[in-house]
C-alpha cells in the first residue's frame, strides 16, 4: 500500500508562497497529520513534505472538479545525475545528531518560531520541518547557519 514520492521527477515550476507565521504552522500541522494518516494505513517510507500535500491537494480538488490536462503535457522529463563534484557527503550521525537535538531545544523553549529560525539560520522552512521531523535533508552550509542560528 506505501508510496513513494517520484524524487526522479524534476519539477517544471516554482510556486512562492507568503505566508503569515499562523498559515504556515496550519499546512505543518496538516503536513504531518497526512503523515501520521499514511503511517496507520500502513505506508511505509513515504515523506509527506508541504509540496506534496499541496501537490495533493491541487490533484484532488481537480478531479472532483472534474478538470483534467493531458498525460503529454505533464509528462517528466528525465534528471541528469550529479556530478561527482556536487555530492556533499552526509553528515556524521553524531553532528546530525546533536544540531537535531539543540533545534529540537530551541523549538521546545519557544522563544522564537520555527519560521524564524530558518530565516536567521538561512534555511527554507520547509527544509528546516523536514529536518525536525527526521534529523535529516540539510545540506552542510544549512546546518553550518543553523549552527550558527542555534547558538
Amino acid at each position: 500500500m506505501g508510496r513513494k514520492p517520484l524524487s526522479t521527477v524534476a519539477a517544471e515550476q516554482t510556486l512562492t508562497l507568503r505566508m503569515t507565521d499562523q498559515d504556515r504552522a496550519l499546512l505543518d500541522a496538516l503536513v504531518s497529520a497526512r503523515g501520521t494518516e499514511l503511517a496507520e494505513m500502513g505506508a511505509t517510507e513515504v515523506d509527506v513534505t508541504a509540496a506534496s500535500y499541496l501537490r495533493g491537494l491541487i490533484r484532488r480538488e481537480a478531479k472532483a472538479k472534474g478538470i483534467t490536462v493531458a498525460v503529454s503535457e505533464v509528462a517528466p522529463k528525465p534528471v541528469a545525475a550529479p556530478s561527482p563534484a556536487s555530492v556533499v557527503p552526509p553528515a556524521t550521525n553524531k553532528e546530525a545528531s546533536d544540531l537535531h537535538a539543540a533545534l529540537l531545544r530551541a523549538i521546545e523553549a519557544g522563544n522564537e518560531s520555527q519560521a524564524s529560525i530558518a530565516k536567521r539560520a538561512g534555511v527554507d522552512p520547509g527544509a528546516l520541518s523536514r529536518f525536525v521531523k527526521s534529523g535529516k535533508g540539510l545540506s552542510p552550509e544549512k546546518r553550518k547557519g543553523l549552527a550558527k542560528a542555534l547558538k
